[in-house]
C-alpha cells in the first residue's frame, strides 16, 4: 500500500547523503540527548549512557536473522486436456523464479497434482458393472504428495502426443531435486538442484502428463498436501513461512466428500426421460457441475444456466473447509493464493452468451438429435464445446476452460492482497500473472520495524545499541556493539520501495540484498546498522496508531549479508 505522497525519485532521494540523517530519518533529539557515546565504549556502557540520556528503550526492539522463508505449493491439473496448459505454465516461469532469487528469500518449491482418487475404497471398483472412470481407478491417487520425479522418467505410455512433446521440450535433460527430496530448495544460495539449475529441475517437474483423474480436487489436494496427514512432504511448510499456492486447473473444484464417494459410479441413467434428477443422472465428467449447482433453468436439458448457486447436498466438500484451513495456516499477511483457471460464473450469472464465464449445457453431438428443439438424453450432457465454453483462447484452440464457481468462491474469501486470478484462456498472460504472484510474496517478506521512532544524540547518531548475539538468547546484550552504517547506506534504507513511478524504487525493498541497499553499502568498512524513517516508502513502518516508527537496517558486509548461522541481531534503541 502507499503511505505518503510525497514522492521523489530514487536518484534525487539517494543524493540526499550530504543531509545529516538525523534530518532525514530521526525526530529532534531530546535536550538531555547531548552525551554521544565515547569511542571504545563496550555494550553495557553505551546503554548505560542511553539510558541516562533518554530513559527506558523504546517498545518492539526486532532480532533479525537470516533471510526470510517462502514456501511455494504448484497445484497443476493433470487430466485430460492439460497438457499445453502445464506447457505454457512451465514455459513462462522463468522471471518468477528470478524475482524470488532477487528478493533474497530462501524458498521451498512442491508441485502436486489435482488427482486424490475416485473409488470407494482401496482397490474396490465401482458397483455394478465393475467399473472404474479412467484415470480415476485408485483411492488416494497422488494424494497430495508432492512430485519430483521429472517428466522423462514418467510412464508416458498413455499420455497425449502433446503431453510426451511437452515433456522432450521443457525437460532435454532429465533433472531430478537431488538428496531424494520431494520439492525444491534454495538455501542461502546452495540448492539441491543439479548443477543448481533450478529452472531447469521444476520444468521437468511441472509436466505431471494427462491422464490424471477427470474429478479434478484441487482445493482438497491442496490442504492434503500441507495438512501433515502424512510424512511424504515432511519438511517442506516451514513455521511462519511466507506461503504461496498457485494453481493450474481449466475446470471447477470436484473435491467429494469421502462419504459421497459412492456418487462417483460412473454409471448414469437418463433422468430426463425419468423425470429423476438424481446424482447418476450425468456422465463423470459432467456431474459434479451438474450434481452441484441449482439453478433457475433444470440442470438435465441443454442451453444456458442463471442464477445459479450450490445447492450442498453434501456430494461436494464444503468450500468453507478450505477458507477456514488456509485461513489457520497462515494470516493475509504470510499468503498468496493464484488461479490460473476459467473465468468465474460468479462474474456472469446471467450466462450471457457473448462473455467468459457462462455455463451453457451441450449435448454429446453423437448421443443427442440435432436441429430445432434438439433432445438429448441426460446422461449424454456436456459442458459448453467451442465458444460454448466459459473460456476459449482467441489464439489457440487448446486452451478452453469450463464453468467453475467453487474455485472463485474460495479464493475471493480472502484479502485482495493474498489473491491473484488469471484466465487460463489467455496463455499470454501466464507469465504477467506468475510476475504479480511473485510480486505479492515479495511485498509480504517483511521489512524489521521498530515500535517508535528513534531518537538521536546530539551529533545525529541513532540512539541504539546493536550486536549480534546468539540465537537461543536474542535479548540478551551484545558483546560487541556494531557501528552505525554511513549516511548514504542508511538513506539507501530509508528511500526503499519509495512511493514514485520510477520502476527501480517500485522494485526495491527494504532488505540486504536489494540493489538499491547493496550499492549504497557496499563500500562499508564492516557490518554496521541503520534506524531510519522510511515514511514515504510503500513499506512504510508505521505503530498501531498509525504513527511513523523506524525501520531496522542491519548491513552484514560479507554475502549474502545477513547473521551467520545460529546468530541474530539485536536492537535496543531509545
Amino acid at each position: 500500500m502507499i503511505r505518503s505522497s510525497h514522492a521523489r525519485s530514487l536518484a534525487s532521494l539517494l543524493a540526499l547523503g550530504a543531509v545529516s540523517l538525523s534530518v532525514s530519518a530521526c525526530p529532534t533529539p531530546d535536550v538531555a540527548g547531548s552525551c554521544p557515546t565515547p569511542p571504545g565504549a563496550t555494550s553495557q556502557e553505551a546503554l548505560a549512557i542511553l539510558s541516562s540520556c533518554f530513559g527506558s528503550p523504546g517498545p518492539s526492539s526486532p532480532s533479525i536473522s537470516g533471510k526470510p522463508d517462502v514456501d511455494i505449493l504448484f497445484v497443476i491439473d493433470n487430466s485430460t486436456l492439460m497438457a499445453p496448459k502445464q506447457r505454457q505454465l512451465a514455459a513462462t516461469i522463468d522471471n518468477f523464479i528470478k524475482k524470488l532469487d532477487a528478493s533474497g528469500a530462501n524458498y521451498h518449491i512442491g508441485i502436486t497434482s489435482t488427482d486424490i482418487g475416485a473409488q470407494t475404497a482401496q482397490g474396490v471398483a465401482f458397483q455394478p458393472g465393475n467399473l472404474n472412470i479412467p484415470g480415476c481407478d485408485s483411492f488416494r491417487g497422488t494424494d497430495g504428495a508432492l512430485q519430483r520425479t521429472a517428466c522423462r522418467n514418467r510412464s508416458q505410455g498413455t499420455w497425449s502426443a502433446e503431453a510426451k512433446a511437452a515433456c522432450a521440450s521443457l525437460c532435454p535433460t532429465t533433472l531430478e531435486p537431488g538428496t531424494g527430496d520431494v520439492y525444491l530448495w534454495k538455501q542461502d544460495g546452495a540448492t539441491n538442484a543439479p548443477n543448481n539449475d533450478i529452472l531447469g529441475t521444476l520444468k521437468c517437474a511441472a509436466v505431471l502428463g494427462d491422464t490424471g483423474c477427470g474429478l479434478v480436487s484441487p482445493l482438497e489436494a491442496a490442504k492434503r498436501a500441507l495438512d501433515s496427514h502424512s510424512t511424504a512432504n515432511s519438511g517442506f511448510l516451514r513455521q511462519n513461512s511466507i506461503l504461496a499456492v498457485i494453481f493450474l486447473t481449466d475446470e471447477d473444484d470436484c473435491s467429494v466428500q469421502m462419504t459421497a464417494r459412492a456418487q462417483n459410479n460412473p454409471n448414469t441413467i437418463d433422468c430426463a426421460k425419468s423425470g429423476m434428477s438424481t446424482y447418476n443422472c450425468w456422465k463423470n465428467n459432467f456431474r459434479c457441475t451438474a450434481n452441484n449447482l441449482t439453478c433457475k433453468e433444470p440442470m438435465t436439458t441443454v442451453g444456458a444456466k442463471t442464477g445459479c448457486v450450490e445447492n450442498n447436498n453434501g456430494y461436494l466438500e464444503s468450500i468453507d473447509k478450505y477458507v477456514r484451513f488456509f485461513s489457520n495456516l497462515r494470516s493475509s499477511s504470510k499468503i498468496v493464493l493464484a488461479g490460473i483457471w476459467a473465468p468465474t460464473l460468479l462474474d456472469n450469472l446471467s450466462s450471457e452468451t457473448t462473455k467468459v464465464g457462462k455455463l451453457i449445457v451441450d449435448g454429446d453431438p453423437l448421443l443427442c438429435v440435432p436441429g430445432p428443439g434438439i433432445t438429448c438424453p441426460s446422461d449424454a450432457l456436456i459442458h459448453g464445446q467451442g465458444t460454448n465454453a466459459a473460456c476459449k483462447s482467441t489464439t489457440d484452440a487448446s486452451f478452453v476452460g469450463q464453468a467453475q464457481l467453487r474455485l472463485s468462491k474460495f479464493i475471493r474469501s480472502f484479502d485482495t492482497t493474498a489473491r491473484v486470478e488469471q484466465s487460463i484462456c489467455e496463455p499470454q498472460n501466464y507469465g504477467s500473472a506468475l510476475d504479480e504472484v511473485a510480486e505479492r510474496i515479495v511485498s509480504k517478506i517483511p521489512a524489521h520495524c521498530l515500535g517508535a521512532r528513534v531518537k538521536t544524540d546530539a551529533s545525529g547518531k541513532a540512539a541504539c545499541v546493536v550486536g549480534l548475539v546468539d540465537s537461543v538468547n536474542p535479548s540478551a546484550v551484545p558483546k560487541v556493539a556494531l557501528a552505525q552504517c554511513s549516511t548514504s547506506c542508511c538513506n539507501a534504507w530509508a528511500v526503499a520501495g519509495a512511493t514514485t513511478t520510477d520502476p527501480l524504487t517500485l522494485t526495491a525493498r527494504p532488505v540486504p540484498n536489494d540493489p538499491t541497499i547493496s550499492a549504497a553499502c557496499t563500500s562499508e568498512p564492516g557490518d554496521c546498522y541503520c534506524a531510519v524513517s522510511n515514511a514515504g516508502s510503500k513499506y512504510a513502518c508505521k505503530d498501531v496508531a498509525g504513527q511513523d516508527t523506524s525501520l531496522a537496517g542491519l548491513w552484514i558486509k560479507m554475502a549474502p549479508h545477513v547473521p551467520p548461522a545460529g546468530q541474530v541481531a539485536s536492537f535496543v534503541c531509545f
